[in-house]
């Protein structure tokens, strides 16, 4: 039997409150209590209540405060010498080939990727043939060039979509990243099958596989199929990509053959923009008349208890891999409207008018209709209700947690 690595690394920017945050979170707190030795490392900062709930046996690591430690010192001392070693080659080699221009600028910027990610590079040298696992492409690079001569298994797992990622700037170093550093090193976990589809044209079949996100079903409510509230909700982070304007403008519909319904939006908004954007949001409300049926309230602990007796849930997102906040909303038996977003999580999940409706994107009418479908049939709403229910077995954090120890 194949023996299983002791330790695993999670590696994040930051740990804010977001879903990719979670699913790492979720995924960590399992392994650990699995027996694996599991380390959430950041390259800036933990947001605690990100990680409250988080097993204490998981090491929290912000790497500048790792190289700052005195207690690391001569592991990292020993691990720059021998990086500096090969920084060196690489640079004679660079003089050597400087005849050949293309071969020399080749040689220098991998010489100063390798250089940049040097704090990474110590800190893998201090672990024993870890997994290290990234839920975000461009930290895969860093990944990439800091394991350069230590043993580690590279995962990246795809949680947003490829499609979407063509029309923005990011496309070109999404493409470097995948197409050529991926390719050459690497898993791909994908959370659905569009997202497979585009990783199967880089990567053998054996290098990339669809694991759903995590449920902690044991953490949240039980289902509630019993009367609801004349409530509509929505909980996310407050973004664009989140297309809450959408929803909005699907409320302003629906509310006027049901105007004894509320929109309650629970929203994190951390940043400056984010903060700008719910404004913006609130002014908009406003303007379409909705100022006394539109609600946008601060997230909170215990959010499914707030809205577990809601009439249904409505996601508004233009992209997602899967959401996090939709299959929350399932697992307590909310009846969700979600719309069909690039990323391909919902229609991946979902199965249209049996556990959920999905609605095209940027459609208002679609979703208003859909919301006026639950509002007026109980008992489609109910039926929805029940076997959107279903997935807290099939998406349990254990479930998941077990296909992704099969790839170490």
């Amino acid at each position: 039997m194949k023996s299983r690595p002791k330790q695993i690394v999670f590696l994040l920017g930051a740990f804010r409150i977001g879903g990719t945050e979670r699913r790492a979170s979720l995924l960590a707190d399992e392994l650990c209590n699995n027996g694996y030795d599991v380390t959430l490392l950041a390259f800036e900062h933990f947001d605690e209540e990100a990680v409250l709930n988080v097993n204490q046996n998981v090491k929290r690591i912000v790497l500048e405060d790792f190289l700052s430690s005195q207690d690391n010192h001569n592991d990292i001392a020993r691990s720059e010498k021998k990086l500096n070693k090969r920084l060196a080659l690489l640079k004679k080699l660079q003089i050597l080939f400087r005849c050949l221009p293309d071969v020399s600028k080749k040689i220098e910027i991998y010489r100063k990727k390798i250089r940049n990610n040097k704090a990474l590079h110590c800190f893998l040298r201090s672990l024993n043939n870890p997994v290290c696992i990234t839920l975000e492409p461009f930290y895969f690079e860093k990944l990439y060039y800091a394991s350069e001569k230590v043993r580690c298994k590279l995962i990246y797992s795809e949680a947003f979509s490829p499609e979407r990622r063509q029309l923005t700037d990011e496309w070109p170093s999404f493409r470097f990243i995948t197409e050529k550093l991926l390719k050459c090193r690497g898993m791909c976990v994908c959370q659905t099958a569009e997202q497979l589809k585009y990783y199967k044209k880089i990567l053998p079949s054996h290098r990339c596989v669809i694991i759903h996100n995590p449920l902690a079903s044991e953490a949240l409510p039980q289902p509630w199929h019993g009367d609801r509230e004349k409530i509509i909700v929505n909980y996310c982070r407050i973004n664009p990509q989140k297309n809450l304007k959408l929803l909005i403008d699907a409320f302003e519909i629906f509310h006027r053959s049901h105007n004894d319904f509320r929109l309650e939006i629970y929203g994190y908004a951390p940043d400056a923009s984010s903060q700008k954007l719910k404004a913006d949001l609130i002014e908009y409300s406003s303007q379409c008349g909705l100022q006394d049926s539109v609600f946008f309230l601060p997230s909170r602990q215990g959010i499914h208890d707030c809205v577990l007796h809601c009439a249904m849930f409505v996601m508004s997102s233009d992209y997602e891999g899967i959401s996090n906040s939709m299959l929350e909303a399932m697992a307590i038996g909310l009846p969700c409207v979600c719309t069909d977003c690039y990323g391909g999580g919902t229609r991946e999940i979902i199965r249209n008018e049996v556990s959920g409706l999905i609605v095209p994107m940027n459609d208002a009418q679609a979703m208003a209709d859909a919301m006026c479908r639950f509002a007026d049939e109980p008992s489609l709403a109910k039926e929805c209700s029940v076997n959107a229910a279903k997935i807290r077995t099939e998406l349990s954090s254990k479930t998941i947690c077990r296909q992704w120890e099969n790839l170490f």
